[in-house]
């Protein structure tokens, strides 16, 4: 009976909803988010003690494949306020199926919200639809914090209209950036396609690593840009780039760079 009993309150610990995830033992390195509204953001910005610290500060959010998440309020990963964080979001879908889909729908018609990470960031498996129902845009992400660090890999991401991707705020220290094996496409205004990147790092961030490998940019204004910010390593090899009216690559400081076996397409150098 007592077996019985464990199973039982086992199974109802798995079926808890994304508002009481801050529950979740520290020591679960997995929590999986039903598909649905505001789970995603629930699961992530409730997953603290009572002092706001990250009950597990690299705990992975594990996406349903094939499922589809209505974001109804931002991302909110640690604070503007609280100690430099080492922690990293991650976001990850389950393979074994289509990308999960995350969309935003924000409450009482607002205009779209950003997801801010104080701290590292990984994305990987995930089909962003980044403008919202109500036809605004915001950044995808901005993060924040010392010496982070962006990993994206099997990411989608379409239709940002009014802002960039990826942009890094008021970092300090150095940045380290990997794209792999992703697709980004319709992120500019082509009435002014000075703007939107899909990797902006802000203004004299130290870039340590640059790496975009195997992806694809279509119809894109600045695709990456950092005028200021000088480059320790590139690597950009086997990409390719479609209708980009602005530069491709908006940086000139390079301490060592390589660009192999990419293919520019009506694309302005």
């Amino acid at each position: 009976m007592k077996k019985i009993f464990t199973k039982l309150v086992f199974s109802l610990v798995l079926l808890i909803p994304a508002c009481v995830f801050a529950q979740v033992p520290a020591s679960q390195k997995i929590i999986v988010v039903e598909p649905g509204d505001g789970t995603l953001e629930t699961a992530i910005n409730t997953d603290v003690d009572a002092n706001g610290i990250r009950v597990n500060p690299n705990r992975v959010y594990q996406l349903k494949a094939g499922g589809a998440y209505r974001m109804l309020s931002a991302i909110v990963f640690g604070s503007a306020t609280g100690p430099d964080s080492t922690a990293t979001l991650f976001i990850e879908g389950q393979l074994g199926g289509t990308l999960p889909i995350i969309y935003s729908d924000p409450a009482n018609g607002a205009n779209a919200f950003r997801n801010e990470v104080y701290g590292s960031l990984s994305l990987k498996n995930i089909f962003f639809q980044v403008t919202a129902l109500n036809g605004t845009c915001n950044e995808l992400f901005r993060q924040f914090k010392t010496n982070p660090r962006l990993y994206v890999e099997n990411v989608i991401a379409e239709g940002e209209k009014n802002n960039d991707l990826f942009n890094f705020g008021d970092c300090k220290g150095h940045l380290r950036a990997y794209f792999k094996n992703s697709y980004f496409r319709d992120n500019t205004q082509f009435s002014n396609p000075w703007n939107f990147a899909v990797f902006s790092p802000g203004n004299q961030v130290l870039i340590d690593t640059l790496w975009v490998e195997n992806c694809t940019v279509a119809n894109a204004g600045l695709t990456f840009f950092g005028k200021t910010d000088p480059v320790k390593f590139c690597f950009f090899d086997h990409n390719t780039i479609i209708n980009v009216p602005k530069y491709v690559f908006f940086f000139d400081q390079y301490l060592e760079g390589y660009f192999t076996n990419n293919a520019f397409v009506n694309c302005e150098w």
